[in-house]
């Protein structure tokens, strides 16, 4: 049994619910001071409470941490996320068996990373098919002879995969449509990802570029890219290579989707439903 589950469970969904208002209300800037006491609370918790479990205590949380970093620098998602994750897995770094009729074999964190994935792919599927459609309709979109026949690979190969794991006897029907999802919705942005991540740029100011912004840099001269070694995410170095670039302006991710609500929802789900996978293995 997890010590003090309700209580590690309260504080986690509070601290992801006020991030979510700050990540929605504040043009996605979560307090810093919020997500270091969020990590903070649950380092104490793990120190005083599972002294005997340092893998789970210690050890799962930084492995989230360092690839919610990696994520952070490469501008998959926000530094609010990972801290998000990292917090989450230490106030709750196992499910508690008296609130699960079914355990998991691997720990509290990718039960709500599944979930979270889940439902943002359903949201970004919603909102992309439409806008892909309306492009290809009006002729705003046409995929060369290349493209086509990589998809077309990519397709044939992902079917193949979605035939071998359906002959896994393990596995429930809502498993298999899941992984099923899954496969489609990496096929979908594998194949329109240009444009998906373009709707997300806007052209911007070199004076109104801020720290933690992050460069679209493969819409940038490749030639400048180089010569000021420019990296997509901006800090304090980034700034300064940019104002000597004598650019302008700069194509930034200005748009992009917030995450916390995500993660606020996957984490509500995975505690008062359970993880995602196992529950699909009842239908």
């Amino acid at each position: 049994m997890l010590p003090y589950f309700e209580v590690r469970a309260a504080i986690a969904i509070a601290f992801t619910a006020v991030a979510t208002y700050y990540d929605l209300a504040n043009n996605k800037n979560v307090p810093s001071i919020l997500l270091y006491a969020f990590v903070a609370i649950g380092v104490l918790f793990n120190l005083v409470t599972l002294t005997g479990e340092p893998v789970y205590a210690f050890a799962i949380p930084l492995a989230v941490f360092a690839m919610g970093f990696l994520f952070y620098r490469s501008g998959l998602f926000g530094s609010a996320d990972a801290y998000t994750f990292t917090a989450i897995s230490l106030l709750i770094p196992y499910a508690d068996k008296q609130a699960y009729s079914l355990g998991t074999p691997y720990p509290f964190i990718l039960s709500v990373i599944t979930a979270t994935t889940f439902l943002f792919g359903i949201a970004m599927l919603a909102k992309f098919i439409p806008y892909i459609v309306n492009r290809i309709k009006k002729g705003g979109l046409k995929l060369s002879n290349e493209r086509k026949l990589s998809t077309a690979l990519m397709a044939i190969a992902l079917v193949l995969l979605v035939y071998t794991i359906s002959r896994i006897p393990f596995l429930a029907g809502g498993q298999l449509v899941l992984m099923a999802f899954v496969i489609v919705m990496v096929l979908f942005f594998t194949i329109f990802r240009d444009e998906v991540m373009g709707s997300f740029v806007g052209e911007i100011a070199i004076s109104k570029v801020e720290n933690e912004d992050v460069l679209a840099i493969e819409k940038m001269d490749p030639e400048t890219v180089k010569k000021f070694k420019l990296q997509p995410y901006v800090d304090e170095t980034m700034m300064k290579r940019l104002k000597d670039s004598g650019l302008a302006t700069v194509p930034v991710y200005t748009k992009l989707p917030a995450f916390e609500p995500y993660i606020l929802i996957g984490l509500v789900i995975s505690l008062f439903a359970g993880d995602v996978f196992f529950f699909l293995a009842g239908l």
